[in-house]
């Protein structure tokens, strides 16, 4: 077998591609990488002639800038290349609203912290919630009310330098293992009812085969019938020719 392309470059404990978002993942960091050649110094050791031959590789592969990236759509499966996904905040608050439960038809806020403490600073000044009432997390009324301004989700991102860290949602195993599970159950209910009807179609089969062979039994009992008439009526005639013969010759 030729192997894929990084198999052949001698590359696959690396990078791995990723087409659909225009990054590299680094296999070992488990991040997309911008800079490869420093990326490659810095965080592999790896030498300069090593280097030129590694990103001469690359030279058709087109990378987005960190900012370009585009974003997997919210609750999308995790990408394992990544690492595991990450505990997080999603700000329920709206645009100019306190909280998420005002009624105002603003739009919802998207702002994701892995930190609860910058988060609870996110609501304070962007949405003037004023939490500092409740000094500890552990108090019934700050749970209360906290529940209604943020909600924790699970995270992935591509970049780990802190100025390109933009987080997105991503499906928990259990939400992804429903998914699945879902996926098989219909799959297997499609099954199940294609089986159900080759069945009824064999059993429709049979039966009209059996109605058919009653009918074509039908048909031969009357010829069989009428051609028993028929020589009865010749055997008859016969019978009654030959008496007149007699007849005759007696007189």
């Amino acid at each position: 077998m030729k192997g894929s392309r990084e198999e052949r470059e001698g590359t696959t404990a690396i990078f791995t591609r990723y087409p659909a978002y225009s990054v590299l993942l680094c296999r070992e960091h488990r991040c997309a990488v911008y800079g490869l050649n420093q990326h490659l110094e810095r965080h592999h050791n790896m030498r300069a002639a090593e280097r030129r031959v590694l990103l001469a590789s690359y030279k058709d592969f087109t990378l987005l800038a960190p900012e370009e990236v585009a974003q997997p759509a919210p609750y999308s499966s995790p990408i394992d290349a990544l690492g595991p996904a990450q505990d997080a905040f999603l700000c329920c608050c709206t645009s100019g609203s306190s909280s998420s439960s005002s009624g105002n038809s603003s739009a919802a806020c998207s702002f994701i912290s892995t930190s609860r403490a910058k988060m609870q600073q996110h609501v304070n000044q962007q949405h003037s919630v004023k939490l500092t009432r409740w000094s500890s997390s552990t108090a019934a009324s700050y749970k209360d009310h906290a529940v209604q301004l943020w909600q924790p989700v699970k995270v992935q991102t591509f970049f780990r330098e802190r100025r390109y860290v933009r987080y997105f949602i991503v499906q928990e195993e259990e939400q992804e293992e429903q998914q699945q599970g879902g996926q098989q159950q219909l799959v297997g209910q499609q099954q199940q009812g294609e089986q159900q009807g080759e069945q009824q179609g064999e059993q429709q089969g049979r039966q009209q085969g059996r109605e058919q062979n009653r009918e074509q039994g039908g048909q031969h009992e009357s010829e069989r019938q009428g051609g028993y008439h028929q020589r009865l009526a010749l055997l008859s005639s016969t019978l009654g020719a030959l008496k007149r013969e007699d007849s005759e010759a007696i007189d």
